[in-house]
């Protein structure tokens, strides 16, 4: 993952960041406050760490996949929403109905419970 899309989703990665380094607290990583550099030195104090080996560390969790929390920030939602008009034709108006699929005529049965 690119270090802009860890910043854009900052909270939603804290889960990720204290999985990897255990001993980051939520106080630690809102200080942080996006900023690799800070990380970098909080990870070293906190894991007793070298600059150098706590930066080769954000690294090589850099490397990982963007966790799952930050996939669904609402940030990372409305991108993906105006990114889905290049999938609808231009012809297609998105508030008409779906008649096409041959249920819209239909009335729809109550769900039954059992028990």
């Amino acid at each position: 993952m690119k270090w802009s899309e860890v910043t854009s989703n900052w909270p939603s990665v804290f889960a990720s960041l204290k999985a990897r380094f255990p001993y980051l607290t939520d106080d630690i990583l809102l200080a942080a406050d996006g900023q690799r550099r800070a990380l970098e030195l909080a990870i070293a104090n906190e894991h007793d760490l070298s600059k150098a080996e706590a930066r080769e560390a954000v690294d090589e969790w850099l490397e990982g996949p963007m966790p799952s929390d930050a996939r669904t920030h609402p940030a990372q939602n409305n991108v993906a929403m105006l990114n889905s008009r290049k999938y609808v034709p231009a012809q297609e108006d998105v508030y008409s109905d779906d008649a096409r699929f041959g249920d819209d005529d239909q009335v729809e049965q109550p769900q039954r419970r059992f028990g």
